[in-house]
């Protein structure tokens, strides 16, 4: 038996089902001495894992000068966490992102290789990766779960499908046969930022796992929607549902661990500081005249566990949150998350038009008008896109269109037939938030018994739908043959 196995809907450890609430933990931005403080408190609070970025150029100061001493001493800190009852997923890149200097690629490696060779399958490059995991895999090597350390999961390279991979299967497959020189048994994982792209992050390679990010505000409400899209996506394999990174607060953890999140790990829940020149500039700007953010010293983006020690509410939240989980112990760990039947991942249009954004922006296409869909999910998928919480092209969506009962796109469409309830539809569809009104003035082809070549509505009730529209600051868009 494996000290570590990933199994449908479960991650074992030493052959039992666990649950892991993780908060991430940068020995690189907590000076030293408080490495243990910060474990303590975590493991005070309930939290029974840690995950670390291991930056390269943290460790090759220059090439081909190493230095694993002292505020670099990944292996003190990697003891550290064993002793303190953590478990550990290990995050050594090669990039890293974290709004550090380069994503933790060394500055002189631009030096050497152009800018289109980095992060690809290009044998130069990956000849420099190797002499940074020949350096850092013996040290996880040793500390990985079942030898000397608590190191369960090993993560390849980092949101990846952000970023123009041209070959991204190939890439993570070689960088998983560099980790097979070594005796490291720990699944390897790979992180999904979109959670719908598998192929962009390289998680369709051999030998590794999805893991996904997964970011929205903390009342979204399709959250478990979201869920459910994804372990469509996982459905028919041996991977339990794990996340590299999520939102901090516990009300949305929550929300994870009834959607059968197996490892929960709000980012940087524990918060640090950054030192020297390694800071980095993020794209969290708060207007469109200021669309880029430095990061300068406190890394913290509202933690609970604040850079100087201090905790806040929400660290009592955790304490809850810790028990419940320790109290269900196996039970809900083995649990399988139910979901609305009516929302059956394969009929749900929401899923597709998730997936079919993603397509959509990765094509080019910048602005999408939808001119009518079953239900109003995509006007949720708009506001996500909207909000950053999404990447995706713009969308301009009319929601469900009008139609007479039994008329034309009658399936997906709001039906109406007088001038009353066109009326009424017009301001309900409004209410709902739509961008424009959509309405079937003659039928159409693709719905048995309609004819294209007759009206669906009189004269009259299109001069309502659209003087309602006009009054409400829509307009209107028709289907005529």
């Amino acid at each position: 038996m494996k000290p570590v196995e990933l199994k449908e809907n479960a991650l074992m450890i030493n052959g039992r089902p666990v649950i892991l609430l993780s908060s991430s933990l940068f020995y690189f931005r907590i000076p030293q001495e408080y490495w243990e403080e910060r474990m303590r408190q975590l493991k005070a609070c309930g939290y029974n894992a840690i995950d670390v970025y291991i930056p390269w150029n943290f460790h090759e100061l220059t090439p081909g000068k190493w230095d694993f001493s002292g505020m670099r001493d990944v292996d003190r800190f990697l003891a550290l966490a064993r002793e303190n009852g953590l478990y550990v997923v290990a995050r050594p890149g090669p990039y890293i992102c974290s709004e550090w200097d380069g994503g933790a690629l060394p500055a002189w490696l631009g030096l050497k290789l152009r800018q289109e060779q980095l992060r690809q399958y290009d044998s130069a490059y990956l000849k420099e990766v190797e002499k940074w995991f020949d350096k850092i895999l013996p040290i996880l090597e040793r500390r990985q779960l079942g030898r000397e350390g608590s190191v369960i999961l090993l993560q390849l390279e980092n949101e990846l499908d952000i970023y123009q991979c041209r070959e991204p299967k190939l890439y993570l497959e070689a960088l998983v046969k560099m980790t097979e020189k070594f005796q490291i048994q720990i699944p390897r994982v790979v992180c999904t930022s979109s959670q719908l792209d598998m192929d962009y992050s390289g998680a369709t390679a051999e030998k590794v796992y999805p893991a996904f990010n997964i970011y929205s505000a903390p009342e979204y409400p399709a959250l478990e929607e979201r869920l459910q899209i994804i372990w469509s996506k996982l459905k028919g394999t041996e991977w339990p549902l794990l996340t590299t990174e999520t939102m901090r607060r516990h009300y949305f953890l929550r929300r994870e661990l009834i959607g059968g999140i197996r490892l929960i790990s709000p980012y940087c829940q524990t918060a640090s500081a950054n030192y020297d020149c390694y800071n980095g500039i993020s794209t969290w700007g708060n207007s469109r005249e200021k669309p880029v953010s430095y990061m300068t010293n406190d890394y913290d983006h509202g933690a609970m566990i604040r850079s100087d020690g201090r905790v806040t509410e929400e660290y009592l939240e955790a304490r809850l949150m810790g028990n419940l989980i320790a109290a269900l112990g196996e039970e809900l760990a083995a649990g399988s998350p139910v979901f609305d039947r009516d929302m059956e991942i394969e009929e749900n249009y929401t899923g597709r038009a998730f997936r079919k954004a993603v397509m959509e922006l990765k094509s080019g296409v910048t602005t999408v008008r939808d001119c009518g869909a079953k239900g109003m999910g995509i006007l949720k998928l708009r506001d996500f896109i909207g909000k950053g919480e999404m990447q995706g092209p713009d969308i301009i969506s009319a929601g469900m269109p009008l139609t007479i009962t039994g008329g034309h796109c009658n399936f997906c469409g709001l039906e109406c037939d007088t001038v009353s309830e066109a009326v009424k539809a017009v301001r309900w569809l409004c209410k709902q938030g739509v961008d424009y009104i959509k309405v079937m003035v003659s039928g159409g082809n693709m719905t048995p018994g309609s004819d294209s070549l007759i009206d669906q509505y009189s004269e009259e009730t299109l001069k309502a739908i659209v003087e309602e529209a006009h009054a409400r600051g829509k307009k209107v868009s028709g289907h005529v043959h």
